[in-house]
């Protein structure tokens, strides 16, 4: 069954704001109106007793409706994020999603991490930026700083953007150059690759500008303290 729906076509619809977890929150403070006798609405009372019935998300559409009980356990980073070191961070009965500060993994990927198997090589050369970001602050968290691990030596730093030359590491490539930085928003640490030919100019912001090809990385980099 499950090899035939993923061969098809598939068409996604967004999770509908009719009867969901988060619902709690503001039927709380109604529940509580009604009964000091502020609000008075039959239909309050009906979605309290939806939210009741073990309703966690939903999908409305024409006739039918298709609901998703709760899940077994969640667990969570200090910053709500989906995260958790050791399983699952969310699950259902025969079905979990593994999470570390928010960033998907899947279940192969986590454990490998998780049970010390994927050498620093093996998380920097990681494709995916946000898996690697997770990849490296679980290292950090445990003490390992996968740039001191590859013997990287910074060569430039402005604005906050640190530029790093790694040499006879990799086999293809006698001289690596990885930039870190970090996103404004989320504070999150990154270290991306750089073109060897932009990285053999030594210069943090010319390595950024070609992260970001140019316009997008003028705004990010302004957006950095001096």
């Amino acid at each position: 069954m499950g090899l035939q729906v993923e061969s098809q076509d598939k068409q996604l619809f967004d999770w509908g704001y009719y009867l969901r977890f988060d619902d709690q929150g503001w039927l709380a403070f109604y529940d509580y109106f009604q009964k000091i006798g502020i609000v008075k609405h039959e239909g309050i009372a009906e979605l309290i007793q939806g939210v009741k019935s073990g309703v966690f998300l939903t999908i409305q559409l024409d006739g039918i409706c298709f609901v998703c009980g709760k899940p077994d356990h969640i667990k969570r980073d200090a910053l709500h994020n989906l995260h958790s070191e050791s399983g699952s961070a969310i699950s259902w009965p025969g079905f979990e999603l593994f999470y570390l500060w928010g960033v998907n993994f899947t279940q192969e990927e986590h454990e490998k991490l998780t049970q010390g198997k994927l050498s620093t090589k093996d998380i920097i050369n990681i494709k995916d930026i946000d898996k690697r970001m997770a990849a490296m602050k679980y290292l950090k968290e445990k003490g390992i700083n996968i740039l001191t691990e590859l013997g990287a030596k910074l060569i430039d730093s402005k604005k906050g953007y640190d530029l790093f030359l790694v040499e006879n590491v990799f086999p293809t490539q006698k001289q690596a150059y990885f930039l870190r930085y970090y996103c404004p928003s989320t504070k999150r640490e990154y270290i991306s690759g750089i073109d060897p030919k932009v990285g053999a100019k030594r210069d943090a912001l010319e390595s950024i500008l070609w992260k970001f090809e140019g316009t997008t990385a003028i705004v990010f980099a302004n957006s950095k303290q001096s």
